[in-house]
């Protein structure tokens, strides 16, 4: 953590990771050095309920977003995207929405060495989300993908 030349990747759906772990690896990483991402399963669109994985094991996503093995009550990976991470950073960190797109997209691209993308910029992808945050929620209205419209609420 106290290399300069590292980030930090933390994954802040409210499971992973408790409110104090969060702010500690903000503190010391910064702005720059830190990305929200998430470990997201094909179970995230599901409903609430218990399932069986391909392995024969039982699974349960609460109301919550929770996705756990409920006989050991240990995560088995998330059901949240990443903008429940934005949101969440926001109000554990205090940071602002501002630094925390910054940890969700231009940080990854970042570290990952895509140069055409992760800021709005001429030159570079036009990949833009048009979003409401509510109460630490973020709700998608728009998104274009290298300026065309792939997506948009009802």
């Amino acid at each position: 953590l106290a290399d300069d030349r590292y980030m930090i990747s933390m994954i802040c759906d409210g499971f992973h990771l408790l409110p104090e772990e969060i702010r500690t690896f903000y503190k010391v990483k910064g702005v720059s050095n830190t990305i929200i991402t998430s470990d997201v399963t094909s179970y995230a669109a599901l409903e609430p309920g218990e399932y069986t994985t391909e392995t024969g094991e039982t699974i349960e996503l609460t109301e919550e977003g929770k996705l756990h093995y409920p006989a050991q009550n240990v995560l088995y990976g998330s059901a949240s995207p990443i903008t429940k991470g934005v949101g969440h950073i926001i109000k554990v960190t205090g940071c602002t929405l501002a630094e925390a797109v910054r940890m969700a997209s231009t940080n990854p691209a970042k570290l990952y060495g895509l140069s055409d993308r992760g800021e709005l910029v001429p030159g570079k992808r036009a990949d833009i989300i048009l979003f409401t945050l509510d109460d630490y929620k973020i709700n998608i209205q728009k998104t274009f993908v290298k300026g065309k419209l792939v997506y948009q609420s009802r």
